[in-house]
């Protein structure tokens, strides 16, 4: 879910014929566990940061039908429980590996138009409620286009001159 965005419900429904190589890697999410997906569209999801590692591990079967992850319960209790027992972290659900993916997608370079396709979000809005950067790749992002500024201006001097500003009681005693 955090490499893919994918809800619980299209992880557990996802099938071998859905993995695509072709033109690119992706995987076409058409259905959920209990029907179509939520947003009722069908998804062209890319395969990135793990997803491609898991599913060359996995070896998919002969039968492209066959469920990529047939031992996955319905419901996500046991993972917040494991995540819970055996790590620090008390205060985990499932679907926040969801947002967790939104936050990397951003934070790589992605743009929130491509990110509300690949989540399948009606709305801009919603796709911004998950994608929220973090503070270090705000400020990791201000300083490379501080550089890139720094790199132009050394590199043509005379191209970005600031205007000289003059008092307001200048400007009118000049008209």
């Amino acid at each position: 879910m955090a490499a893919t965005g994918l809800r619980w419900g299209e992880v557990r429904a996802l099938t071998w014929e859905s993995v695509r190589e072709r033109p690119h890697a992706h995987i076409v999410v058409e259905k959920s566990h209990d029907g179509p997906t939520k947003s009722r569209k069908v998804l062209e999801v890319p395969l990135m940061f793990e997803a491609p590692a898991v599913l060359e591990y996995l070896e998919p079967p002969a039968d492209r039908a066959a469920l990529v992850f047939p031992w996955l319960p319905e419901a996500t209790a046991w993972i917040a429980r494991y995540v819970k027992g055996h790590s620090s972290v008390k205060a985990f659900y499932p679907h926040r590996l969801r947002h967790t993916f939104a936050t990397r997608y951003l934070e790589n370079g992605g743009t929130l138009e491509e990110l509300q396709a690949i989540l399948g979000h009606s709305t801009m809005a919603l796709t911004e409620r998950y994608g929220k950067l973090r503070p270090r790749a705000v400020a990791e992002a201000a300083a490379r286009i501080d550089r890139n500024w720094s790199r132009e201006q050394s590199r043509n001097p005379h191209h970005n001159r600031t205007a000289t500003v003059r008092e307001p009681s200048e400007a009118r005693n000049s008209l």
